[in-house]
């Protein structure tokens, strides 16, 4: 794997700004095991962050005085921001209320960080084709633009506010049985289907992209990294202007083996087959295939590419017969063995 040093970096940034505070520097030390060159990269760009200063990693990586980021807008263009809902490695997501129509929304702005052309192009990208999906399984979008705002031009786009929890709260919490894991399991499905069919693959199906409503819908998030398709799935007539040869994207857990590689050129809507199929196995199981979370990235991409998980039926009697059956073959190393 020939990887662009820069992009794992951006990376492993993106990552440990999803962690708490105080988890961040343990991370980065396992991240980049054996990797100096990498971990001063990651150091490097933590610094750069100033808008997460106050929260530091782990006290570890900003000085005493560092000046902080420019506050938090407190409008963009017709929304009025109202609160802060979580922070990824590309950008913020807030709680907004638009004035015409008048409606609560999720707002999301683009980092103002090394505000380089291909993020905005990225940024650009995703709301470009996320406005193509209509699917209740899918949070819509609303509006994409850019707005100037105390920290400058600021591209965003406003999508539906989605009421609910993050999945794997929503199995801590409901403690659904197996009848209704499987019904959830059935819509997700459904819901990257449709994305499929309309040209787009996620490349980032994890359970922290997945909101659960009251009523049991999932809902599925963040299209950050995805990726143009022709219309047979096949990634040879799309594009995907923010990624690079030999750059890795999506959350190491739940990517294809052919995704941690770095290889784009076989990157197709298998590859989500395989994270749900990742994704099937944790909400039926109660535990992942096989946890990565404590390997460095070498490591990590080893385990995925050449280790086998247990069978589903060994975890869960209950699940043998056809759901080991479903969920080993979207789990297949090989694409051409999976659902596609």
């Amino acid at each position: 794997m020939s990887e662009d040093p820069d992009k794992l970096a951006l990376d492993v940034v993106g990552e440990l700004l999803e962690l708490p505070a105080d988890e961040r520097a343990a991370r980065v030390a396992v991240l980049c095991d054996s990797d100096p060159p990498l971990h001063s990269r990651v150091v490097s760009l933590l610094r750069e962050l100033s808008d997460v200063a106050e929260s530091t990693v782990a006290g570890d990586f900003f000085t005493p005085g560092q000046a902080a980021a420019p506050a938090a807008p407190t409008t963009v263009g017709k929304y009025r921001i109202i609160k802060l809902i979580g922070a990824g490695g590309m950008g913020e997501v807030f709680e907004a209320e638009q004035e015409r129509p008048r409606r609560r929304v999720a707002l999301k702005l683009l980092r103002a960080v090394r505000f380089t052309s291909s993020m905005l192009r990225r940024f650009e990208y995703e709301a470009e084709w996320l406005a193509r999906l209509d699917h209740p399984g899918i949070a819509r979008v609303y509006e994409a633009g850019t707005a100037a705002t105390p920290r400058g031009l600021v591209p965003f786009f406003a999508m539906e506010l989605i009421e609910g929890q993050r999945l794997n709260e929503w199995l801590a919490a409901q403690k659904p049985d197996l009848e209704a894991r499987v019904k959830l399991l059935i819509a997700l499905c459904d819901a990257i289907q449709h994305a499929h069919q309309k040209g787009l693959i996620h490349r980032d199906l994890k359970p922290a992209n997945i909101l659960v409503t009251a009523e049991g819908q999932p809902k599925v998030l963040d299209f950050g990294v995805a990726r143009a398709t022709t219309e047979d799935g096949s990634p040879g007539g799309g594009h995907s202007v923010h990624t690079r040869e030999g750059a890795i994207v999506g959350t190491m857990q739940y990517m294809s083996p052919e995704q941690a590689a770095g290889d784009l050129a076989q990157l197709d809507t298998r590859s989500d087959v395989y994270a749900l199929g990742v994704i099937a196995y944790q909400v039926l199981g109660g535990k992942v295939p096989y946890d990565v979370a404590t390997l460095s990235i070498p490591k990590a991409i080893q385990a995925i590419q050449d280790s086998d998980p247990p069978r589903l039926g060994s975890v869960d009697k209950q699940l043998r017969g056809d759901l080991e059956t479903i969920v080993g073959k979207a789990m297949e190393k090989d694409r051409a063995r999976r659902y596609a």
